[in-house]
């Protein structure tokens, strides 16, 4: 409760400064700065790690009202239901299992162009991370991924911490459904030369959720906590350039369970009132870039990333320590002709030192990388393309380049087709490979190759609609598998397939009215066994609605949430289909001021997305936002 009492504190305090800004004078050199300089800006402004994306074919983006504009509260929350994204339901304080058309794993997301660590094979710890403390997120389909500094083989999602460009302040607290308590503070201080925000979050289920599939046991509750802090600044170098920094650290606490023996000789979860889950998260980078020459900016980044994480579990106490270190250079040269449009080339270099442990020393190790990095891009008013390499010189891997090449044409203003495809390579990461139980020094890293087409429509002003198809050759793919007597572990496996459509619409009715809906169809196959790969649902759409109040300052959001039956290991144990619906009601008190109420699957849908954890159940949260002007 100290460390949530001294945030709050001086983030309100951070906050109470706005009566002395000159707001006005400040976004005009803000915004100067920002144009200037915007090729190499690691901010809301989507900027990119090595350039400008000029083939937007299939992204997502998201910017902070976006993301709190469905009312739910955590990220991972937010995001289900996009195209191709699957992510598996877990108990409060859990990890979250997802991936993207089918590849998941190190590299899949990043905050402020450095990855967040993988807590196991294909599971990122978003415990507590609330959407509210991000600026924007884009979910980047396809191998597109590799432009971006990522190894994932299946795209890429890109999160932003906030960076507000003038002094204000915002409170965020809701309660409700098992015992939760939720709050986010916000502040953030802006000056003539340099600006800082920070967000603050705690996460409480004091009466914990469901934590067993009710078919395996009495689906009993552990109450869980996680909490979030980020802090991120800049300042200007002179007239040339800027220097900004951000830090994020999250950590998570939950109860657990413990495996039993059956008498048919099969792993049974079980409730242990002494077993738990910690976990821990540290983020930092900076990155710096000036101006050189009309035509070139110059940037470094460093980055620093630290996972540890500790399970007991019956009479075993174990864990993970990874950490990663990460310099990047990058170089920027434009030119923009009236005849032949605009011409980027992006050039640099990286270097990673990794290493794992685990905390009685057993399993360890460490590893380094180089790589050389390439970009050209070129766009025109009804044209657009890039070309884009990577070649990667592991230790103890070899050398290995991956590429990508798409181009995008613009039949009329508001038709637009594309086309792009690449191969790509990654290394299984240390908790993939040293975790205890589950992970497997044997582990091959995964490669492959994907392509896409596709068109993006702006039907009218009001109406958009993007459909693309794709397809996806992956050898040795990581997953984690369960294996015979009921642990699971991760694997390779040989030879798969990944194909599938992708559909995106959305319609503004009238000024009250809107609606979207998102669907992927998809095929999931081991070609050596002709079986599904474990939890990767052929179905996945989301149907959403908002009507805005004409005579009352009401918005009330609705959405279905559709995930199609899988299976958990082969043909084996399958998972049957889910359906969540979940309505949000906002009242509008003032543009600084709204309250609001949220049902969470009001039809009571408890159907495992895993063979053995639960699923919350029927959930109500009612909370209020207030901001500063």
């Amino acid at each position: 409760m100290s460390l949530r009492a001294g945030v709050i504190g001086l983030l309100t305090a951070m906050a109470s400064l706005s009566a002395t800004a000159n707001e006005q004078t400040l976004k005009e050199d803000e915004q100067k700065s920002i144009v200037h300089l915007s090729p190499l800006v690691v901010s809301g402004t989507l900027s990119y790690p090595f350039g400008h994306q000029t083939d937007d074919h299939a992204v997502t983006a998201l910017d902070n009202q976006a993301l709190i504009r469905s009312g739910k509260r955590g990220l991972e929350e937010t995001l289900q239901g996009f195209p191709s994204l699957n992510m598996l339901t877990v108990p409060a304080g859990g990890v979250a299992s997802l991936t993207l058309r089918g590849a998941s794993g190190y590299g899949l997301i990043q905050i402020d162009g450095i990855p967040l660590p993988i807590s196991n094979t294909g599971q990122f710890n978003l415990a507590g991370m609330p959407a509210e403390a991000f600026e924007n997120t884009e979910m980047i389909r396809g191998s597109g991924a590799v432009l971006y500094g990522s190894h994932a083989l299946g795209g890429l999602i890109r999160l932003s911490t906030r960076d507000l460009l003038a002094t204000t302040g915002s409170a965020h607290i809701e309660g409700g459904s098992f015992g939760a308590l939720r709050d986010t503070v916000a502040g953030s201080w802006a000056g003539d030369h340099g600006r800082i925000s920070g967000t603050y979050s705690r996460d409480d289920f004091f009466d914990g959720t469901p934590y067993v599939n009710p078919q395996f046991g009495d689906g009993y509750r552990k109450p869980a906590n996680a909490s979030l802090a980020t802090l991120r600044g800049s300042a200007k170098l002179g007239d040339v350039g800027e220097t900004e920094s951000s830090l994020v650290y999250s950590d998570s606490h939950s109860g657990y369970g413990k495996y039993v023996l059956t008498p048919e000789h099969v792993l049974d979860f079980v409730d242990d009132p002494n077993a738990f889950i910690d976990q821990e998260t540290w983020l930092a980078q900076n990155r710096s870039r000036v101006a050189l020459h009309d035509h070139w900016q110059s940037g470094l980044q460093f980055g620093f990333t630290q996972q540890q994480k500790t399970v007991r579990s019956g009479t075993v106490e174990t864990g993970m320590l990874a950490h990663t270190y990460l310099a990047r250079w990058e170089n920027l040269h434009q030119w923009i002709t009236p005849d032949t449009g605009t011409w980027r080339l992006t050039w640099g270099g990286e270097g990673w030192y990794e290493d794992g442990s685990t905390p009685d020393g057993r399993y360890r190790g460490q590893r380094a990388t180089g790589a050389a990095v390439g970009r050209l891009e070129v766009k025109s008013d009804r044209y657009s393309g890039v070309v884009g390499f990577r070649t990667d010189s592991y230790e103890q891997y070899g050398v290995h380049t991956t590429f990508h090449a798409g181009s995008q044409y613009r039949i009329l203003p508001e038709f637009a087709v594309f086309a792009d495809g690449g191969i790509g390579y990654r290394l299984p990461g240390f908790p993939e490979l040293l975790t205890p139980f589950i992970g497997n020094p044997t582990l091959r890293p995964e490669h492959g190759a994907s392509g896409q087409a596709g068109f993006n429509w702006d039907v009218t002003g009001s109406t958009q609609l993007s459909l693309t198809g794709y397809y996806n050759r992956f050898d040795d793919l990581i997953i984690l598998a369960r294996l015979p007597i009921g642990l699971y572990r991760s694997e390779n496996i040989p030879r798969t397939r990944i194909m599938g459509l992708e559909m995106q619409g959305a319609t503004a009715w009238n000024a009250q009215f809107s609606s979207g809906i998102d669907y992927t169809l998809s095929s999931n196959e081991n070609l050596d066994t002709g079986a599904p790969l474990p939890h990767r649902p052929d179905n996945i759409g989301r149907f959403w609605t908002e009507w805005r109040g004409q005579a009352w300052p009401l918005r009330l959001w609705s959405e279905a949430i559709y995930r199609g039956a899988s299976y958990s290991d082969g043909r084996n144990i399958r998972i049957g289909d889910a359906l969540l619906i979940n309505m949000t009601l906002n009242y509008i008190v003032d543009p600084r001021l709204s309250l609001y109420v949220r049902g969470e699957n009001i039809t009571n849908n408890q159907t495992s997305d895993t063979y053995i954890l639960g699923v919350p159940g029927a959930a109500m949260y009612g909370g209020i936002r207030a901001g500063l002007p």
